[in-house]
């Protein structure tokens, strides 16, 4: 196991990162704080009952991004909606992060955004 600074990512652009651990988010996001620098977006799955394994809630991850710039949107049914730092995942939910919410709702045209 390493940390995401360690892959040699942290000079590189990423456009798009998807992390799916089961619950250790929190781990990874606080090993890749250089190559959340240079990180767009990112895609999570949310869920309370996997934080609750490690001791953490979702509003550590939120602080962690927080300091990169990122906005939040949920993915559901209806297309994506803006959350903020208050959202609480009590079901398993979907969530990008981004720091160009502009940008990256233009990539998404054709999806419905409430």
């Amino acid at each position: 196991m390493t940390t995401l600074d360690k892959l040699a990512l942290v000079h590189t652009k990423i456009d798009l990162l998807k992390i799916d651990v089961e619950g250790y988010k929190k781990f990874v996001l606080e090993g890749g704080q250089n190559t959340l620098k240079n990180t767009e977006t990112i895609f999570f799955e949310s869920w309370n009952e996997h934080f609750k394994k490690f001791g953490y809630s979702l509003s550590e991850i939120f602080m962690i991004l927080d300091q990169f710039g990122f906005e939040y949107f949920v993915i559901d049914k209806a297309g994506y909606k803006k959350i903020d730092q208050t959202f609480d995942a009590d079901i398993c939910t979907d969530i990008v992060a981004t720091k160009n919410s502009v940008q990256f709702l233009k990539k998404m045209a054709g999806s419905k955004v409430s």
